[in-house]
């Protein structure tokens, strides 16, 4: 892939969103692109001093935007310096990356603000936006960029790694990652109710409200960024669940049509855990609108 990808960037100027979930590579992928192309070898030499500049986040060429502290978004002044400095040349010459690690985060107006610069890209430089949420990314960002999807670990890799046994619950919702299979499994009580609720949906109020009251418990926490990440998880499992069960739809179905608006549904409320709309309103309206679909 990397080689693949150096090579497209050495005759063109392309713009890219690395999506997949956490803990699969997507940032170390992107740090070993920059590599590869300041120091000219493939892989990457690894010993130069363009290849340490660029491990230390040091390299002038190399800008990478995230979210700071314990703030929940990119907000439009990070992207408006960016913007700034984008419109003088690099510093030493060559290519010049600007890499957004969680990219899912930028708000409404740092989208846009983005937006612009990648209609008209400057001069070599190259955008890589990392994501393990694209569904929750603009759909004019994700036009305008080539994305590269990184694969889950396979199920047979995670049951080794993890040493638990392959008929597990909770396995094929971790979708090959680590991380949110230590999640669920940390919170087990209240994910297994989750996952019992979109089997066989609830329209009591009731039910709902008390389930995103137990969603909410194993959410909360004292770190904006942690809770941010923990409803992540979260929407993570809904947005599996759903788009799992299109994948297996028949195109006839007639609750096909039902299904992709809930899709579209939840992919617009789950944006909100990135403004200030109290997490549990948007725990609630998800679940409310898995309901409609009934059993």
């Amino acid at each position: 892939m990397i080689e693949k990808i150096v090579k497209k960037i050495q005759t063109t100027n392309p713009s890219f969103i690395f999506a997949g979930a956490r803990g699969v590579g997507k940032r170390h992928t992107a740090m070993e692109i920059a590599k590869s192309v300041l120091c000219k070898k493939i892989p990457a030499c690894n010993n130069c001093e363009e290849c340490r500049r660029v491990d230390k986040e040091i390299h002038p060429n190399v800008l990478i935007i995230k979210p700071e502290g314990d703030a929940k978004d990119i907000k439009i002044e990070n992207i408006r310096d960016l913007v700034k400095t984008l419109t003088f040349s690099s510093v030493e010459g060559n290519k010049r990356f600007v890499i957004i690690d969680e990219a899912h985060r930028m708000n409404e107006s740092s989208s846009n603000a983005l937006l612009k610069t990648l209609e008209e890209p400057p001069k070599d430089t190259i955008f890589i936006l990392l994501t393990s949420n694209l569904h929750s990314m603009l759909p004019t960002i994700i036009s305008r960029c080539e994305v590269v999807k990184f694969p889950p670990m396979s199920e047979d890799k995670m049951v080794k790694i993890l040493n638990v046994s392959p008929g597990h619950l909770l396995i094929p919702y971790a979708m090959g990652s680590v991380s949110t299979f230590n999640f669920y499994v940390a919170n087990e009580p209240q994910i297994s109710s989750l996952i019992s609720f979109l089997k066989r949906p609830s329209s009591s109020y009731i039910d709902i409200s008390d389930l995103a009251s137990d969603i909410m418990e194993v959410v909360s926490s004292d770190s904006k960024a942690q809770e941010l990440e923990n409803m992540e998880y979260i929407i993570s499992l809904v947005m599996f669940d759903l788009v799992n069960r299109n994948e297996t739809a028949s195109e006839n179905s007639q609750n096909l049509g039902r299904l992709l608006n809930c899709i579209d549904e939840i992919k617009s409320i789950s944006r909100k855990i990135y403004t200030n709309t109290s997490p549990s309103i948007v725990f609630e309206n998800m679940l409310l609108e898995v309901a409609k679909l009934g059993s």
